[in-house]
């Protein structure tokens, strides 16, 4: 039984958790109706919008929780050779009890959030994960609907590279949903023109697409071989309006 356990392993950043939609270029005039020459940003945008409700709706809580967790102090457990970061978190409307457990063990650090609400389930896990002992990459198992159907439903991989997390890729492993396998994958990138990407896969129409973008000047590409019958890139301005690629 370890008695002087050192310090806490540090929690990976929220970033490894939480999918940055924010970067994605929005238009918010038009009263959100497409315009016959943004038709190449609106695709993109239709598609992406689809996985920012998908992932907002599972992800809700778990979010909730994690995030708070950074605002907390760890307590080790000796009996169990594991630190938990024990605390309340509200939504506005429902209180959550939220138990984060760390162990290192193996090279590697396991991770699970159990969480209960008040009349409706108690300490129901609600993610599990892994990270490395450098904090370089890592996965997350995220579960729903603890009062209904409680079952695993989104698979996290992670990656981590000069401070900032380098890639994210969320894939559907629900068995109950029409899109398990499905993935959206973001991250990073050295690109002059663009500097993000999202790869975008929906396995019931087995269709990959891709969109590559500028977080600053909102300029974009994408390629969707299901959508458009070929494999050549559509690429839209730093005003959203479709424009030829550059060869």
């Amino acid at each position: 039984m370890v008695s002087d356990p050192g310090t806490a392993p540090a929690i990976p950043p929220s970033s490894s958790f939480v999918l940055d939609f924010s970067t994605f270029p929005s238009e918010q005039s038009n009263n959100g109706r497409l315009e016959e020459s943004k038709w190449h940003y609106g695709y993109a945008a239709l598609n992406f919008a689809f996985w920012q409700s998908l992932v907002g709706l599972q992800m809700a809580v778990p979010v909730l929780a994690f995030k708070a967790s950074f605002d907390q102090e760890a307590v080790y457990i000796p009996s169990e050779q594991r630190w938990n970061w024990s605390y309340e978190v509200s939504d506005g409307t429902h209180t959550y009890e939220a138990n984060l457990y760390a162990k290192p063990t193996d090279g590697k650090i396991n991770w699970e959030m159990y969480i209960s609400k008040s009349e409706a389930y108690e300490n129901f896990l609600w993610y599990k994960g892994t990270s490395s002992l450098d904090g370089l990459g890592g996965s997350w198992t995220v579960s729903v609907e603890p009062e209904k159907n409680p079952r695993e439903a989104l698979f996290i991989e992670w990656t981590k590279e000069n401070e900032e997390v380098a890639s994210i890729r969320y894939t559907v492993i629900d068995k109950d949903s029409d899109q398990v396998d499905s993935y959206i994958k973001y991250g990073k990138t050295d690109g002059s023109d663009f500097d993000s990407f999202y790869h975008v896969y929906l396995a019931k129409d087995n269709n990959l697409m891709k969109i590559d973008y500028n977080s600053e000047t909102k300029a974009g590409r994408v390629q969707s071989p299901g959508h458009y019958k070929d494999d050549e890139w559509r690429c839209w301005n730093s005003e959203l309006i479709d424009v030829k690629c550059d060869q």
